[in-house]
C-alpha cells in the first residue's frame, strides 16, 4: 500500500505479498516479516546503552548472516530490539519485483508505528498490530474491526522518522581502479602538504625561540615565565603601595591645620604609615584623630614634645 503526496515521495508498506510497482523514487516501510524483533526489560536508561547488548539478546536465535541492530525505548527499562540483514532484505525485495533503483530509504514498521496502539489493516486479509509494544503481522480476522484503522489513513498523515535501515545515498558507491589511483594520489599530495606545513611551523617556532633567547641575553631579561610572573607580582605590589601612599597623603592634606601647625615627619614601611604633626591644642589632636579614624585603622598614638605621633594601617 502507498500514499502519494505532491510534497513528499510515495511511501509503500511492503509485505512479502507486495504486488505494486514503483514508478518514481519512493520510501519503503517493511512489515515484521523481513526482520526479527524482541522486547526486553533491562536496567538501563538509554537506547544507546542497550544497543551494546543487542548481539547477546539475539544469541542463538538468528540464522547465519551479516546482521545489524536497531534499539527503540518503549517504556521505562523496556526496549525493542530489531535484528536485520540488509543484503538479504534487498534480495527478497528484488525477488518480489521491487525496483531497488527507485528505493530511496527503507524503514521498519516497528520504528514508524511503534506509537500506535491500534491495529492497521493492510488489505482485506492481513494487518499489522502492536502486541505489548512489538509490531506483528497477523490475519485481519483475529482483529476487532471496531478498533483498527487502515494503514493508508495513517500514511496520509505520516512523517517518517530518521530511523531508516537503508539509504540509497550511502549504498553501492563503486570506485574503479582509475578513480582509486586518483584518490590515492590526492591523499599522498594532502599528506605531503601537511608534512611540509608542519616543517614550516617547526622552523618558525625555532626562529622565534632563537629571537627570544637573543633578546633575553641582550637586555638581561628573566629567562622563565615563573621569573617574569614573580617580577610582575612584585611590581604590582610596589605600585599598589605607592598608590595607597599617595591617597593617604592627599587625605592628610585635606585636614585644616592651624596657622602654626604642620607635618614634621612621615615614614612608610610595608603597610604601616607613621607620621607626626605639630598641633596647637589637645582639642585639635582629638579632631585630627577622629578625622584619621574615618578612613584608616589607627594602630598607636603618642606625643613627643610638641609632635603628635600616629601610626596607621593602610
Amino acid at each position: 500500500m502507498s500514499f502519494f503526496n505532491k510534497e513528499k515521495k510515495p511511501i509503500y508498506l511492503v509485505t512479502k505479498n507486495f504486488k505494486e510497482k514503483l514508478f518514481e523514487k519512493s520510501d519503503l516501510v517493511l512489515s515484521p516479516e523481513f526482520y526479527w524483533a524482541k522486547k526486553t526489560t533491562l536496567n538501563l536508561r538509554y537506547a544507546y546503552e542497550a544497543s551494546k547488548m543487542a548481539a547477546s539478546i539475539f544469541d542463538g536465535i538468528l540464522p547465519a548472516g551479516a546482521f545489524k541492530f536497531k534499539v527503540f525505548k518503549l517504556d521505562k527499562n523496556e526496549f525493542i530490539f530489531i535484528a536485520y540483514d540488509i543484503q538479504n532484505i534487498i534480495k527478497e525485495l528484488e525477488l518480489i519485483g521491487v525496483d531497488m533503483h527507485l528505493v530511496e530509504k527503507i524503514y521498519t514498521a516497528q520504528s514508524e508505528f511503534m506509537d500506535k496502539d491500534v491495529a492497521l489493516r493492510i488489505n482485506g486479509t492481513y494487518a499489522i498490530a502492536s502486541s505489548e509494544g512489538v509490531i506483528t503481522y497477523v490475519p485481519s480476522k483475529f482483529l476487532n474491526s471496531s478498533l483498527d484503522m487502515n494503514v493508508d489513513d495513517v500514511l496520509e498523515e505520516k512523517k517518517l522518522s530518521t530511523n531508516y535501515i537503508y539509504s540509497k545515498s550511502f549504498q553501492n558507491i563503486k570506485i574503479n581502479s582509475k578513480e582509486s589511483n586518483l584518490i590515492l594520489w590526492l591523499l599522498v599530495i594532502l599528506v605531503s602538504m601537511l608534512f611540509l606545513n608542519v616543517l614550516k611551523l617547526q622552523r618558525d617556532r625555532s626562529f622565534l625561540v632563537k629571537q627570544k633567547n637573543t633578546l633575553v641575553k641582550k637586555y638581561n631579561l628573566p629567562k622563565t615565565t615563573f621569573q617574569i610572573k614573580s617580577m610582575q607580582d612584585e611590581l604590582s605590589r610596589i605600585d599598589l603601595q605607592q598608590s595607597n601612599l599617595k591617597m593617604v597623603i592627599v587625605y592628610l592634606g585635606k585636614f585644616k591645620l592651624s596657622k602654626d601647625g604642620f607635618f614634621s615627619s612621615l615614614s612608610y614601611k610595608k603597610e604601616h604609615l607613621k607620621f607626626s604633626v605639630k598641633l596647637d591644642s589637645t582639642e585639635k589632636e582629638q579632631k585630627f584623630k577622629k578625622y584619621i579614624a574615618k578612613k584608616y585603622k589607627i594602630l598607636r598614638t603618642g606625643r613627643l614634645k610638641r609632635d603628635y605621633m600616629i601610626e596607621v594601617s593602610l
